[in-house]
């Protein structure tokens, strides 16, 4: 699916073609605003075991991800997260022309 592909990963499954456009958009849309997300770098409709499916080819991000550290996290560290993404959302509501859901 084209260059640097070892630091690229590849998100697919059955969610639907809208939904994972949506999710791309999405992506696209945290990076205009500067928020540390990963790059998309090609959205491609492909048929896999005979099921038409879109793929996501993205940045590779390395680290923890929330659902490992949030086992970890203090009750501070939680509710410290909640109001980060709390403002992360409401930043890219305003800015999505309702593509961010409420």
């Amino acid at each position: 699916m084209g260059n640097n592909a070892e630091h690229t990963v590849v998100k697919s499954g059955d969610k639907g073609k809208q939904r994972r456009e949506n999710e791309a958009a999405v992506l696209r849309l945290a990076e205009q605003l500067g928020l540390p997300t990963p790059r998309v770098r090609e959205l491609k409709e492909c048929v896999i075991d005979g099921k038409s499916e879109i793929l996501i080819r993205m940045d590779n991000i390395e680290g923890q991800t929330l659902k490992t550290a949030w086992l970890i996290f203090s009750p501070y560290e939680k509710h410290d997260v909640y109001g980060q993404l709390r403002d992360i959302l409401d930043e890219m509501r305003a800015k999505s022309d309702g593509l961010v859901p409420p």
